[in-house]
């Protein structure tokens, strides 16, 4: 089953029969955002379990696919799944699972995220078994403000006044990472303040900009000094750091596989920049790196009181 949402609308109807579902579940949603958010949505609802084995698709071999999906062992392996990069599948893999209906799914969810809308997540659009359902977010439209703001607020619990709103609208960029970045910034300052006016918001709108393609270049080149030092100082000034934390997980996953390069005919500056860090990285490093980010996004969720002790403690030891 394959349906298309965009994703206000997906979290008000999230499909009643995901609840129990055991099989596959491929999402594509345009944004890394939006693929984190629907993974929380997956926990909140409780259909995706807490312990999760996470892998990045270009590190499953078939041996292991084998193991865990076409063999019964004798204890029942009732994990949940979650594979960043499916499009990096490899061929003999996918074949596998295009046949679904030949795998021992029972006890399992295997949630397969993608980063584009590939020939693999065209083809498991299309299949018809019960076991694979298949969700895309498409990317919400200039004229669409209003829907992704409102959707934005009630995920977070942020209560914008309509002059509040007008000044978002006004002062920030149209996109879901900019958008939430600055009402979770909100949701930190004002933790249980409803009906926000503009005056209640007007300094944290006029912060600096955070500049996250300059903190995944400080990462991403191995500046850990000058990486964690910029990061305590605006932790301590109050920035909102999961966006920024969110854009640099996602840029290290391209410096961990950057065979997308390969397609391009031209680079851009940024895709130089991914080329040149990728030399800098061996793939089990840039994996803990990875898992890392992931580990710090979820202290900051949560507010965490021990997040600016491990930035200390990461800025004396230099490394992962």
């Amino acid at each position: 089953m394959h349906s298309k949402w965009k994703i206000w609308e997906f979290f008000k109807n999230l499909p009643y029969d995901l609840k129990g579902h055991k099989g596959i579940i491929a999402f594509y949603g345009h944004q890394p955002l939006m693929n984190l958010l629907f993974k929380q949505k997956l926990k909140n609802e409780g259909i995706l379990g807490r312990e999760i084995k996470v892998s990045m698709g270009q590190e499953m071999t078939l041996d292991w696919f084998e193991n865990e999906f076409k063999s019964l062992g004798f204890f029942q392996n009732e994990d949940d799944y979650f594979i960043h990069n499916a499009e990096q599948i490899s061929s003999n893999i996918v074949e596998q699972i295009l046949a679904p209906d030949d795998l021992i799914l029972d006890s399992n969810l295997v949630f397969l995220n993608f980063n584009k809308n590939d020939a693999f997540f065209k083809k498991l659009s299309k299949l018809t078994s019960s076991k694979v359902k298949v969700f895309e977010v498409t990317a919400p439209q200039f004229w669409e403000d209003d829907e992704l703001l409102s959707f934005l607020e009630r995920e977070l619990g942020v209560y914008l006044a309509i002059s509040a709103k007008k000044l978002v609208k006004e002062k920030i960029p149209f996109d879901i990472q900019a958008y939430y970045d600055v009402l979770l910034k909100i949701k930190i300052h004002f933790p249980e303040k409803k009906n926000l006016e503009a005056n209640d918001i007007l300094n944290l709108i006029d912060l600096q900009k955070l500049d996250h393609f300059e903190l995944a270049e400080l990462f991403g080149s191995r500046k850990l000094d000058s990486f964690y030092k910029k990061v305590l100082s605006l932790y301590s000034e109050g920035f909102e750091l999961v966006g920024a934390f969110s854009f640099i997980q996602s840029h290290m996953i391209k410096v961990y596989d950057p065979s997308y390069l390969f397609s391009k005919a031209r680079l851009s500056k940024y895709d130089k920049q991914i080329q040149a860090q990728s030399r800098l990285w061996n793939q089990n490093t840039c994996i803990r790196a990875i898992d890392y980010l992931g580990t710090l996004i979820l202290e900051l969720k949560s507010k965490d009181l021990f997040t600016e002790h491990h930035l200390r403690e990461k800025l004396l030891q230099l490394k992962f």
